[in-house]
Order: C-alpha cells, then sequence, then structure tokens
C-alpha cells in the first residue's frame, strides 16, 4: 500500500545578508532579532523537523519547532555562490562572468561555487534520504527548514510545469506545503496538491 505524506519547506527568518540583497549561499550569518518575534512555535510533536545545518535555518527551526528535535544536514543548504557571496546584484552587475550567469542562471558555472545541475541533486538526494527517515520515524508529516533556492527547486520537482522555478515568491518564515506518496516520489511524479503560506496553517492538513 502506497502511503500518503505531507511534505512543508519553510523559508528561514530574515538576515542581514537578506536585508542588503546579497547573495548568501553557503554564507553563516544568524536571524535578526525581528525575525524571531515575527514566528508563532508549532507546539505539537507530530513532525519529523530536517533542513540546512546554516545558523539562519537552524534558529529558525528552534524558534518554530520548540518541541521536536532538529535533524540538520549540509545536503540542504542554499545553492552555493562562491566568490559572489555576500555581494550585491549592483556590486556585481559589470562582471561579465556575473552577467553570462544572470542570462543562463541553470547551465553557467559559478566561480566558486556549484552548478545548478550539481545543487539540484543535492537536493534530491537530501528530499531521499529524509523521506527515508520519516518513514522509519513512523510519523507522516516532514518539515524542511532551508532557504529560497531549496524551496523553488523542490516546488520545480513537486509540480513539473514551466516556469514554476522562478514564479514562486516565499516570504521569509513562510512555507509551501505538498501532498505525495512515497510511490509519486520515488517515480519523480507530480504531487496531488499544494498550499502555500504560514507553516502553521498548512502542517496540520
Amino acid at each position: 500500500m502506497d502511503h500518503h505524506v505531507v511534505i512543508s519547506a519553510v523559508r528561514h527568518g530574515i538576515t542581514a545578508y537578506n536585508k542588503r540583497k546579497a547573495y548568501m549561499g553557503w554564507s553563516n550569518p544568524p536571524l535578526l532579532e525581528e525575525a524571531l518575534a515575527k514566528i508563532t512555535p508549532y507546539e505539537k510533536e507530530d513532525v519529523l523537523v530536517v533542513g540546512s545545518d546554516l545558523k539562519r535555518c537552524e534558529e529558525t527551526a528552534k524558534a518554530l519547532f520548540p518541541k521536536a528535535p532538529y535533524h540538520s544536514f549540509k545536503e540542504w543548504r542554499e545553492l552555493h555562490f562562491g566568490q559572489w557571496e555576500g555581494k550585491t546584484y549592483h556590486e556585481l552587475k559589470d562582471n561579465v562572468q556575473y552577467r553570462k550567469w544572470v542570462d543562463h542562471p541553470f547551465t553557467r558555472e559559478i566561480p566558486g561555487g556549484e552548478t545548478y545541475t550539481d545543487f539540484k541533486e543535492r537536493i534530491n538526494q537530501a528530499l531521499l534520504y529524509s523521506l527515508n527517515e520519516l518513514k522509519k520515524s513512523r510519523k507522516t508529516k516532514l518539515v524542511i527548514v532551508t532557504h529560497g533556492g531549496v524551496i523553488r527547486s523542490l516546488h520545480e520537482r513537486f509540480l513539473k510545469e514551466n516556469n514554476v522555478f522562478w514564479n514562486l515568491n516565499i516570504g521569509y518564515t513562510e512555507a509551501i506545503t505538498w501532498k505525495m506518496t512515497y510511490e509519486r516520489v520515488r517515480r519523480d511524479e507530480s504531487c496531488i496538491s499544494y498550499s502555500e503560506g504560514l507553516l502553521t496553517e498548512n502542517v496540520s492538513g
């Protein structure tokens, strides 16, 4: 029998890098105090919480899920922006390599960073591993505390539609929830349904 599973991905709270609109990638700034003040805790213990090992995600997870252990993995990190980390568009706009990447972000390499193909494969492996852990835990709800690029990549995987990556706008500490089955994930099929909003509104569905 193919079991249903609820997968929610929540974006971390805002940081100083986000305020500057700088590429953050694998850089590791903490959350701003204002981010923590806006988080409403999810008090139940019926979820398996996994996600990125970077501070902004760990702090978000701790505030969101005070009663659930947080299982962090490097594989859930954002795209590695290499030499461009900490810099803004205005600081990079005259860089030839950067301009080529902006025009073709899914095929161009980032100096000192990773390609979108490698990033996408990393996220896929993290998803499969996390779902296996969910199955072993006997819970039916997986929450991934992660980054904007990761969430867009997951949405692209689950919807199988054109332009999904760029059309999704997810705010800080907001979430998107997909309803799937283990077999659909294994066969790389589209989700049954999805919803957007605050995590506490969606994860109970």
